[in-house]
């Protein structure tokens, strides 16, 4: 979030840039998936055929470019042309695969977690072959227990990955969202997933529709006062449990003092950017962070000062 990380990140999109044109046709391919590295200690090319480029070796970014062999640039791109690209069959493939275990499960939809730049890329293809599998005992199970309902069926998402962790990132087997998405870890067997569906389907309809709701009154509130309201993620993450509640907050906050905002805001800037965050800051581009429970008239103080 801070100024110097961002012109950080705009410099080595830069750079990156500069020796691609430089040397495209040459050393370089183009259609790649590049991955920056805040953390990473070195570059190297993952096990899913993209280029991870640490920002602590940004130095050594074009050597570790034009290293990358013929061979291995070829391979590269054809990744890309299979899974980067929308209408390639094998993306057509994957859909097809997800809507067929959304279908059996009466859901609306199945998304894998997927993290360019990783290691780990067997799981996907391994859950999926499992899920497809027990496609027979899944729609007998939900048909003998009647796990269904017709909300679930136009919202309800469930999400896997291999990474599920709990606020405090101990490991977990699942968790419900608060946008109605259910969260489960890869190793959640199917039973498990039915188990959790029976006692939740229906409650993470409901509480999608709930959020959805919640959503279009921050819309509606932002648009009241002439502001741009987005939600961080991390925020997101760490308030789970208690996120609509919170939104409610926030939203009432501005509810109650839309008239003397929507003055204060225009005398200020047109189209500001708010940000529900878990402290209040002003970055040097003018986004402002705000928690969610800040009152009318620290904000107005914050915000004069």
């Amino acid at each position: 979030g801070s100024e110097a990380a961002v012109q950080q990140l705009v410099f080595a999109f830069d750079k990156v840039n500069s020796a691609m044109s430089l040397h495209r046709g040459k050393a370089m391919r183009p259609n790649v998936v590049i991955v920056i590295d805040v953390h990473g200690e070195e570059n190297f090319l993952s096990c899913d055929n993209c280029i991870v480029l640490s920002l602590k070796c940004i130095g050594r970014w074009e050597d570790f470019l034009l290293s990358i062999e013929q061979p291995v640039w070829h391979k590269l791109v054809e990744r890309h042309a299979r899974w980067m690209t929308s209408n390639s069959q094998d993306v057509e493939a994957r859909k097809r695969q997800l809507l067929r275990v959304a279908d059996s499960f009466g859901i609306f939809g199945v998304t894998l977690d997927n993290i360019y730049g990783t290691d780990d890329i067997l799981w996907q293809q391994q859950l999926l072959h499992r899920l497809q599998a027990d496609e027979g005992l899944i729609r007998k199970t939900i048909e003998k227990y009647s796990i269904k309902d017709a909300n679930a069926k136009k919202r309800v998402i469930i999400s896997f990955s291999n990474r599920l962790t709990a606020v405090g990132g101990e490991p977990i087997d699942y968790r419900l969202g608060a946008s109605g998405h259910i969260y489960f870890h890869t190793r959640a067997t199917t039973p498990q997933i039915l188990k959790v569906l029976r006692e939740n389907l229906t409650f993470a309809a409901n509480k999608s529709i709930t959020y959805d709701k919640m959503l279009s009154r921050l819309s509606r509130a932002a648009a009241a006062v002439k502001v741009n309201i987005s939600i961080d993620e991390s925020f997101k993450r760490n308030h789970d449990a208690t996120l609509i509640q919170d939104l409610n907050v926030f939203v009432g906050m501005i509810e109650k003092h839309v008239n003397e905002l929507s003055v204060f805001t225009s005398q200020l800037a047109s189209g500001m950017n708010w940000v529900i965050s878990e402290r209040f800051d002003v970055s040097q581009s003018g986004v402002v962070y705000m928690p969610f429970d800040i009152d009318f008239a620290t904000l107005k103080q914050h915000l004069l000062s």
